[in-house]
């Protein structure tokens, strides 16, 4: 089921893309590496959202297997991390020395906790790489929500979740557009059917009286942007309730299973049942989970399939909620 489309739309005019690069908690296994999240955006950029040890392995396996086959290393500019857990962040360093290789000349934005300035440029200095483009960092405060600003019509802010280290939770708004053209409401406004092209190709027409008629007032509804949710580990993550409702998706760890629940609260991970109350209140369109613990790889009586299954059966029944696995991608479909 490579490449599968979780039911969030095909064959779109603007593409934006997740594709999971690492799903696994801790530690890579056989099937899965550890964390890394790309979105390529409608711009045909690629933001990764995490950057576990061996990323750079994955993004090139992701191209071999045609899941990245039209993106190059030189479309990475940004590289946004939830914490400074090493299975979220060892990557980085490769992936920078990775794209110079690669020619790549663009500018890279880093988002993260504070120390992840430190952290690169330590392992850039020590082993003496160069960098050729711009590196640049946006560190985030501990406990603080943050408005980074809009990127490819992409509003980021991050919003601190509970977790045992510094952690965050990115949502990904896309900015509303233009609603459509109503033809009927430029002619109730006395626009002539002759002077529609006019109106739609200059923006305005004035009519016989003098009256200009300007073409928003001839617009539909706003048509609300995308909206993505995308969690670094967490037990609790209740803070993006402040911010965000209905997203079109929700990446979400789920690390145990409910057995595990003391184990979970303990490392302040989650499992299918905290995944779901939280989902529950959120609503988001999709509910993606990953970031599995290895304990439910291979010949084992509990799986990832039983840990989708006990989320899937708490969500509400029109909720659409998958397990990711490593090189699994979705669409989201716009909104008009």
């Amino acid at each position: 089921d490579e490449g599968m489309q979780a039911g969030l739309g095909e064959n779109l005019t603007m593409t934006m893309k997740i594709i999971f690069l690492g799903t696994s908690s801790g530690a890579p296994t056989l099937e899965r590496n550890v964390s890394a999240i790309a979105l390529k955006t409608d711009a045909k950029r690629i933001w990764l959202i995490d950057c576990g040890e061996g990323t750079q392995h994955q993004f090139l396996k992701a191209r071999q297997r045609g899941v990245l086959h039209d993106v190059a290393f030189a479309r990475i500019d940004r590289i946004l991390i939830t914490h400074l857990h090493g299975d979220h962040c060892f990557g980085v360093p490769g992936i920078l020395a990775m794209c110079v290789m690669k020619g790549c000349k663009q500018d890279i934005q880093v988002i993260g906790p504070q120390g992840i300035k430190k952290y690169i440029e330590t392992a850039l200095e020590v082993s003496r790489s160069f960098i050729p483009f711009k590196l640049s960092f946006i560190e985030l405060i501990e406990g603080e929500p943050m408005e980074i600003g809009e990127v490819d019509g992409i509003n980021i802010k991050a919003v601190p979740i509970t977790h045992r280290v510094p952690c965050w939770g990115y949502i990904l708004e896309e900015r509303a557009l233009d609603g459509n053209f109503l033809a009927p409401k430029a002619i109730e406004l006395g626009v002539p059917k002759n002077l529609i092209q006019n109106l739609l190709r200059n923006g305005s027409v004035q009519l016989e009286d003098g009256t200009i008629i300007d073409r928003s007032r001839c617009l539909g509804e706003p048509i609300l942007g995308r909206k993505l949710v995308i969690l670094g580990d967490t037990s609790n993550s209740d803070r993006i309730l402040e911010f965000c409702h209905e997203p079109d998706l929700l990446i979400h760890e789920c690390t145990f299973d409910d057995s595990m629940t003391e184990r979970a609260l303990a490392s302040m991970h989650s499992t299918p049942s905290m995944v779901a109350a939280f989902a529950t209140q959120l609503l988001p369109k999709t509910l993606v989970i990953t970031h599995f613990s290895q304990r439910y790889e291979g010949a084992v009586e509990i799986t990832v399939d039983h840990l989708l299954t006990e989320t899937k059966k708490r969500c509400p029944e029109k909720m659409a909620v998958h397990a990711a696995h490593d090189f699994w991608t979705i669409n989201i479909q716009p909104h008009w």
